[in-house]
């Protein structure tokens, strides 16, 4: 098993079912003179294509959490391009192999979820922050056929055996 920490929480996972898209060297390389930014996890558990964004803290103010969820956003969608491109090898100039798992799944038959987990955030401040950030990633829910938002604190995702 393999660990990985972020934000203060560590994850613990078998390495063939996740891909860290910011140490890959085709991220790396695109990242360099564009605008990409990636989630820190695609995860394979199960049935389940978890594109996981974890952070220490969410703003609680309106005006800032919509840049806040804006980012979230583009994270979700650049991570999910970026995992497309390379599980359908495009000629990227700079490859990254994925691991086992990841690259030999059949993409239509998991479930593909995002998934924001927010280390210092209280129960009752979840729902409003979910709902505002379904409600920005709504198209691209539609677009490419994915399960709702999961978003949890620190507390639901050790219990949901996400953290260690």
């Amino acid at each position: 098993m393999s660990q990985y920490t972020e934000s203060g929480m560590t994850f613990e996972y078998d390495a063939d079912y996740v891909f860290l898209p910011e140490q890959s060297p085709t991220y790396q390389n695109l990242v360099k003179n564009n605008s990409i930014k990636s989630c820190d996890f695609v995860w394979l558990k199960g049935n389940k294509l978890l594109l996981i964004e974890v952070k220490a803290t969410a703003p609680k103010k309106v005006q800032d959490l919509q840049t806040y969820i804006q980012e979230i956003h583009f994270k979700f969608i650049h991570t999910l391009l970026l995992y497309l491109g390379l599980k359908f090898k495009r000629p990227f100039k700079v490859q990254t192999t994925l691991p086992t798992e990841l690259s030999t799944i059949e993409i239509g038959k998991v479930k593909i979820i995002p998934v924001l987990i927010v280390r210092n955030y209280q129960n009752a401040w979840l729902p409003p922050l979910a709902d505002s950030i379904r409600e920005t990633v709504r198209g691209i829910r539609k677009a490419y056929c994915l399960e709702d938002i999961l978003v949890l604190n620190e507390e639901l995702a050790r219990t949901q055996g996400f953290i260690v």
